[in-house]
């Protein structure tokens, strides 16, 4: 027997493609086939069951903000963008029933839809009409119809590894794809050390390796199958009996040389390649292991996570500072919520910041009109409030955020909504709740419907209040504890001024 990496005899090459052979290694082969079956019908059973379990706690736990965070909105593209420009996420001026609340994600989300449409759809769409027509004129070879044997003894006959040339050939275009993604990805900061960005760089790093030992072990098993026939029946063509010691030599000196040229020995490949392509059948079910990394990292990992920050909820929850109480006022600090934006964006969930920010902003504008609307009515005339500069004070809310005073703010949930405010709400609306909204928020369908029916029928300026609670618990569960063990001793020893 052969070293791992040494090259195989002739005659053990010639065993592997035709065990039938040699009796004794016949029975040895089918034996080890048997296993292999086995093996791949246990880890087939087991990949569904946890597949299946895993899938049900997913769903169960839908409600976990760490779970809410798999679907996040904003993209590495948006996040990575939005860091450097987060100081014009402004709204232009608009009018009811327009869908353009800003001037900047609407853009960056056009762009990732490109690259969406240039990276997956397209080379998935012409790598399958290409396999189609493929199949079509092999069909011969890929019937449906049941065959006498196996696909890795069609691959070792050599009838068969054309079918799947454009599979290697668009996945050696991806791997490379891939690598170039990961030079972008480095940039992107994730204060999870098993986040979002942990998963993509992982499953990337993953397929290109997979995918370079597929098409090694492809490259070298494969070319050599194929000389091997030729130069086998090239040495039947010549009466030498297969199996023969002439039969042998003939293959290992390179068969028939062309007059002049140099004669060139048949390599046969390692014992290591050799077994890893009969055990992956044919390095196929070496994909298979991202299939499987991939429900490790996409659906258990989160779901370890979930069940770790449960156990460790109470460890950073115990002191005042750490009540959700203490939260709001942290929400209404100005250096506080720069901290909290900061880490928002590494948690890709920076939208649930911004619909604070723009949230208190709305509130300021009706505490401005309530304002203007007492002097209005002070000097007889309510009308004259719409000829306040709303979108001059709005504009002015937005260049830097604030906290004022607003002592005589009465505030009225089922107040309707002033006609001279309805813009603003609405921009909010299709910026945040909207569901193809640039920045829209995880906040739950019940709550979507609430605000929409008002939206439809009889808007408040409280229809957002539920959506502002849920969306305050959110980070009060998921942010704000990376805060306090970042910032403990400082948001310990500062006083939060409202």
């Amino acid at each position: 027997m052969s070293g791992l990496f040494e090259s195989v005899s002739v005659k053990d090459f010639h065993l592997f493609l035709k065990p039938e052979y040699d009796s004794n290694y016949k029975i040895i082969y089918d034996k080890n086939q048997n296993t292999m079956k086995t093996i791949y019908k246990v880890i087939f059973y087991i990949y569904i069951i946890i597949g299946l379990v895993s899938l049900g706690m997913f769903y169960h736990m839908r409600n976990w903000y760490i779970i809410k965070q798999r679907n996040f909105k904003l993209t590495f593209l948006n996040v990575t963008a939005l860091k450097k420009k987060s100081n014009k996420f402004k709204f232009k001026e608009s009018y009811i029933g327009e869908k353009e609340p800003n001037y900047y994600l609407p853009k960056v989300y056009k762009r990732v839809n490109n690259i969406i449409y240039a990276v997956i759809a397209i080379p998935t769409i012409v790598t399958l009409i290409i396999t189609i027509i493929i199949h079509a004129n092999s069909y011969s070879l890929c019937e449906f119809t049941p065959k006498d044997n196996s696909a890795t003894e069609q691959l070792k006959s050599n009838n068969s590894g054309n079918l799947f040339v454009v599979a290697q050939i668009s996945g050696i275009i991806m791997a490379i794809a891939l690598t170039i993604m990961l030079f972008f990805l480095a940039k992107v900061k994730d204060s999870s050390k098993y986040g979002a960005k942990f998963e993509c760089v992982s499953t990337i790093i993953l397929i290109v390796v997979i995918t370079i030992i597929n098409f090694v072990l492809n490259s070298n098993v494969q070319s050599s199958i194929g000389r091997f026939n030729f130069l086998s029946g090239q040495a039947i063509a010549m009466k030498l009996t297969e199996g023969t010691t002439q039969y042998y030599q003939h293959i290992e000196n390179g068969g028939l040389q062309k007059p002049g040229s140099s004669p060139e020995p048949f390599k046969t490949p390692i014992f290591l390649f050799l077994k890893m392509y009969d055990y992956t059948k044919g390095g196929r079910a070496l994909f298979g292991i991202i299939s499987c990394y991939i429900i490790f990292s996409s659906i258990i990992l989160p779901i370890i996570k979930c069940y770790k920050s449960k156990k460790e909820k109470n460890k950073y929850f115990h002191e005042p500072t750490s009540s959700i109480q203490y939260f709001y006022k942290v929400l209404n600090s100005p250096p506080l919520i720069e901290e909290l934006k900061s880490i928002a964006i590494k948690e890709f969930s920076v939208e649930n910041v911004l619909f604070w920010e723009n949230y208190q902003v709305l509130q300021k504008m009706v505490y401005r009109y309530q304002i203007e609307f007492k002097k209005a009515e002070r000097v007889g005339n309510p009308r004259l409030v719409s000829q306040y500069d709303f979108e001059g004070y709005y504009q002015q809310q937005l260049q830097a955020f604030s906290v004022s005073s607003m002592d005589d703010y009465s505030y009225d949930p089922n107040m309707p909504v002033p006609r001279e405010l309805m813009p603003y709400y609405v921009n909010f609306y299709h910026t945040f709740i909207d569901s193809l909204g640039p920045a829209s928020v995880n906040i739950s369908g019940a709550c979507i419907k609430h605000i929409y029916g008002e939206m439809c029928t009889y808007p408040t300026i409280g229809m957002f209040d539920n959506a502002k609670n849920e969306i305050v618990e959110m980070m009060y569960s998921s942010i704000f504890p990376i805060l306090l063990r970042q910032n403990r001793k400082q948001i310990r020893n500062l006083t939060i001024q409202y």
